[in-house]
């Protein structure tokens, strides 16, 4: 089957399907595209993560009219806040006002935790998952993903429960 030549699926069995090349050139994709491979994505998958890049472009918007959650996910920096900020503003302003956008602080200092990062910007921060650099050099290098009993492993399962709601 073709799309399934077209996953990538790691050694934990997480599958997942790369952009396409043409992803970069100028010409945009047909939203009917996107919407179908979205749909046939979610017929066949209990949870589906979509990584939207950097922005807001008409490429996103039939998968946001699809979606069922948001999270934005930003660095504590006051540039990266402050594009979340805007990003948010125009999904309450322009017309995805239910999806009620969440933020994920990434990269965060050790003490900065969800709540002292919400005051960062009245950002409706949902979890923050700390800078390890080091454990995620290693996990590359060795072709894996961060070790699931390292701070940052239980870290990320934390944030992915408390995301999905899943256990």
């Amino acid at each position: 089957m073709l799309f399934r030549s077209a996953l990538v699926t790691d050694r934990q069995g997480l599958d997942v399907l790369p952009a396409p090349a043409q992803a970069m050139t100028t010409e945009p994709f047909p939203a009917e595209a996107v919407s179908e491979v979205f749909s046939f994505v979610r017929s066949r998958y209990r949870l589906t993560v979509v990584d939207l890049g950097r922005g807001v472009s008409p490429f996103i918007e039939p998968l946001l009219d699809a979606a069922d959650r948001v999270f934005l996910v930003a660095t504590p920096e006051p540039g990266a806040l402050a594009k979340a900020r805007q990003i948010l503003e125009y999904f309450e302003e322009a017309r995805y006002p239910r999806l009620q956008a969440k933020v994920v602080l990434n990269r965060a200092a050790r003490d900065q935790d969800a709540k002292g990062a919400a005051n960062l910007g009245a950002l409706p921060v949902v979890c923050s998952i700390s800078s390890d650099y080091g454990a995620l050099y290693a996990a590359a290098l060795d072709g894996q993903l961060v070790l699931p009993k390292s701070r940052l492993g239980r870290e990320f399962a934390a944030a992915a429960r408390s995301l999905t709601g899943l256990r």
